[in-house]
């Protein structure tokens, strides 16, 4: 089975699908909103406890990324996936977002030739994206590196028995690459300057972008 974001079901403005075969209940593009995420949740039987949300009957929640941007309360939806994540209840994929924000936050080129010194450029247009979370996550702040870091330990793709989990869509080549490079899927540090330019001539290509 592979799920992306085109397969979910919109409910009330929430977008949940429950998988009773293989235990997960998928969530795409929160988008830092929490009030959105915690109906999601509500609504798929998940209760809230001290340590994070968890389901009554084991299931597990599926981010398919997209956590931050758009939204105003990126840190509280980090959070929330940040503890069901840790104490068993969720996994997760990077989604696009994801990968943007690293690139505004690490310095290096860009492919817009902006020499502002990082790998996404500071335009207006790219900071206007990033604006929610800039007022959160300021850039060089320890705080924003600390979810950075977490960022870069959300794999790319998740090929598990029964079950695709991508951000976008599956695509053979692209998720190839990745393997061969990553066996874990996860970009590293390392890769961020080449995924900068990835439009054009780099061998290494997330499932989002076009290959």
């Amino acid at each position: 089975m592979v799920l992306h974001t085109g397969d979910i079901e919109k409910t009330d403005s929430r977008s949940c699908l429950s998988i009773d075969q293989s235990g997960l209940d998928i969530i795409p593009d929160v988008h830092a909103d929490i009030d959105r995420l915690t109906n999601t949740l509500s609504c798929l039987g998940y209760r809230q406890t001290q340590q994070s949300w968890v389901h009554p009957e084991g299931r597990i929640a599926a981010f398919l990324g997209d956590f931050i941007d758009m939204g105003k309360h990126n840190a509280a939806v980090i959070s929330l996936v940040r503890a069901m994540e840790s104490c068993g209840h969720a996994i997760a994929v990077m989604g696009n977002h994801e990968l943007n924000a690293l690139l505004y936050h690490e310095r290096g080129e860009n492919s817009e030739r902006i020499a502002d010194g990082f790998m996404r450029a500071h335009s207006a247009k790219n900071t206007d994206q990033h604006r929610t979370f800039l007022d959160e996550f300021p850039v060089g702040s320890s705080r924003t590196r600390e979810v950075l870091e977490w960022f870069l330990t959300l794999p790319v793709f998740l090929d598990l028995p029964g079950t695709r989990l991508v951000h976008a869509y599956w695509n053979s080549a692209c998720i190839g690459t990745i393997r061969r490079r990553n066996a874990d899927g996860r970009v590293q540090r390392s890769d961020l300057q080449e995924l900068a330019f990835e439009h054009q001539a780099s061998p290494l290509r997330l499932p989002y972008c076009r290959c």
